[in-house]
């Protein structure tokens, strides 16, 4: 949730907020994956 708020705010910046929303959820599947994996990998 936190990735895609920032993601948000970033496109606000740079004057596209649909862009910045895509790239942090991007971002949050990406960070989700790699805890899923090493979750994974712990046991």
């Amino acid at each position: 949730m936190a990735a895609i708020l920032t993601g948000f705010f970033a496109g606000i910046a740079t004057g596209d907020a649909m862009r910045g929303v895509m790239i942090g959820t991007a971002v949050g599947i990406a960070m989700a994956v790699l805890l899923w994996l090493a979750d994974r990998r712990r046991g």
